[in-house]
């Protein structure tokens, strides 16, 4: 079997090579079931005539002058539902960042794109990241050789590994030996081809990744000739998240690819803390609090448990404030949140609901004295000075109690008879209070 023809043939993901001219030079099989159009239909045509949304003024000058300059570029686009025809996506409107390379072969630019298919309701296009040196018989090779596979296969984002599969004497898969690897494996992991070329993947070679679980998996989707998806696997020793995809390409063959997403998952979580916590604080923000507190009160009225909200409020905070800087009363109540969250238990939680007002819910309380406790804690904690930039401040706060069933049976309630009873402590110069 030629091992790239077989790979980039049978691939999940759509491979085109377009030339200077911008026609098609090579269009693999993916392309194919995506388009019903086969490499011989498509090859030798422009790519706008093919895939008309690359017919747009933006795509055509791209093309141009990444060919033009071999140089990579980069962009976003909506790409609409002709991008890839109306056959599997309906009247859906397709979005995904376009992202190319050229790759240089023989002293001719061409431009390389990989065509990844998500979630099947959407696609997105992405290029290569390195650039190729000089190969010989440039039109004999991109026409028909297995040098263009090797060339794409090489120069792919995500990492592959393609084996053979290894059977033992009842004919149940064995092992997996490693025929080859492209680049991205190998930057990735951090190991040389001569490390791992022609052994078997799981008993002469260690990584993290391939654990018991795992291997046990890969095999049985193996045996079936099932597609296996692993969408998230952190490698701690590397500190990086992978999305591994898994799938039979033959009787004998069996090809895994790793994708790193890592930067997606950070961005993911960094949009996530933008939409669900306060930046200053590090507590929930006013809308996640109240959503979190209205869904505790549901879990305490099906199991007729009592709960308490805390409001809070540091004392003197404008003093603070306009005495030494809006820096230095950031910073206490930055410091204010963290104590409290030291001090509340595991699955209790806190919010700020303004300026320097905190709220904290406290779930499934035996009794009354048993918020007392943590309200004395609390206040105890927030009396203790706060030294920042050299400078130390002495901060107190008051704190207003309110109970469900007995206040309210909603947290709006909840939280207007907090607020009072906040007043009350106030009035009588710190500490706590509650009816």
């Amino acid at each position: 079997m030629e091992i790239y023809t077989s790979m980039l043939d049978n691939i999940d993901e759509g491979i085109i090579l377009i030339d200077e001219r911008l026609s098609v030079r090579f269009w693999n099989r993916y392309m194919t079931n995506i388009t019903d159009l086969s490499e011989e239909d498509v090859e030798g045509k422009y790519i706008y005539e093919v895939l008309p949304k690359f017919k747009e003024k933006i795509f055509l000058r791209t093309f141009r002058t990444m060919i033009k300059e071999n140089r990579k570029h980069f962009f976003s686009a909506a790409l609409h539902k002709n991008f890839v025809h109306d056959k599997n996506y309906g009247d859906q409107y397709l979005r995904q960042n376009l992202k190319l390379s050229t790759i240089s072969i023989d002293e001719k630019n061409y431009i390389l794109m990989e065509i990844i298919d998500v979630t099947g309701e959407y696609i997105r296009v992405e290029g290569y990241k390195d650039y190729i040196k000089k190969f010989r018989d440039i039109e004999r090779s991109l026409n028909k050789s297995e040098l263009k596979y090797k060339i794409l296969f090489e120069n792919m984002i995500k990492g592959f590994i393609y084996t053979k599969i290894v059977k033992d004497d009842n004919g149940d898969i064995k092992d997996l030996l490693i025929l080859d690897v492209n680049k991205a494996f190998l930057n990735f992991f951090k190991i040389e081809k001569e490390d791992i070329l022609h052994k078997e993947l799981f008993t002469e070679l260690e990584y993290p990744v391939f654990k018991k679980g795992l291997i046990d998996e890969i095999k049985k989707h193996a045996f079936e000739g099932a597609t296996l998806k692993i969408d998230e696997m952190y490698i701690p020793n590397l500190n990086r998240t992978i999305e591994v995809l898994g799938y039979k390409m033959g009787e004998d063959s069996y090809a895994l690819l790793f994708d790193d997403i890592t930067e997606k998952k950070n961005n993911e979580k960094a949009i996530r803390k933008l939409a669900y916590y306060d930046q200053l604080t590090g507590t929930y923000n006013r809308k996640i609090f109240i959503e979190k507190a209205e869904k505790e009160l549901a879990i305490a009225r099906s199991n007729k448990t009592k709960s308490a909200l805390i409001m809070l409020d540091l004392d003197k905070f404008k003093e603070i404030n306009d005495t030494y800087g809006y820096y230095y009363g950031d910073e206490v109540l930055k410091i204010s949140a963290k104590r409290i969250k030291n001090i509340i238990r595991k699955g209790d939680f806190a919010g700020r609901y303004g300026g320097d007002e905190l709220l904290i819910f406290i779930s499934n309380i035996k009794r009354e004295s048993n918020i007392e406790i943590i309200a004395r804690r609390i206040s105890k904690a927030l009396k203790t000075p706060i030294v920042v930039e050299g400078q130390t401040i002495y901060p107190s706060a008051s704190l207003g109690i309110s109970f469900y069933p007995k206040d309210s049976l909603i947290i709006d309630g909840l939280i207007k008879i907090a607020d009072q009873n906040l007043y009350k402590a106030k009035v009588k110069r710190g500490g706590y209070y509650f009816k």
